[in-house]
């Protein structure tokens, strides 16, 4: 794995640990998340800075495997940037980030550990 990659996969971690984090902290239920713009806005950035860091994984990282991470819609998150909260669908940002989150991390976590190979830069 490239250091490129390494490093960015250490960040979307931390991004991810952050998010799940205020969640267990904040809203362990979609009711108590909808009544807390504050917290929706801090899940909105923490999606966006992910998908701006996946968005420079390398394609051979990014390539393989497909199952458990489609790496271009992670990389759609860094659409975020101009959406204000307000605008967003409150359920797709709740699935997001209660599903789709912590199987990032995990998948991430994964890798870090080799779980994941890909071509060995030489």
């Amino acid at each position: 794995m490239y250091m490129r990659d390494v490093h960015r996969l250490e960040h979307i971690q931390t991004h991810c640990r952050d998010v799940l984090y205020d969640l267990e902290r904040c809203a362990q239920t979609y009711e108590a998340f909808v009544q807390k713009p504050k917290l929706m806005e801090r899940m909105r950035v923490a999606l966006y800075h992910i998908g701006e860091l996946a968005e420079g994984l390398t394609d051979t990282f990014r390539a393989v495997p497909q199952d458990r991470v489609v790496w271009n819609a992670v990389c759609l998150w860094a659409l975020l940037r101009t959406q204000p909260v307000q605008s967003l669908d409150t359920l797709w940002l709740w699935y997001t980030v209660y599903e789709e989150v912590p199987n990032l991390l995990f998948y991430c976590c994964d890798a870090m550990q080799g779980k994941y190979q890909t071509a060995n830069p030489q």
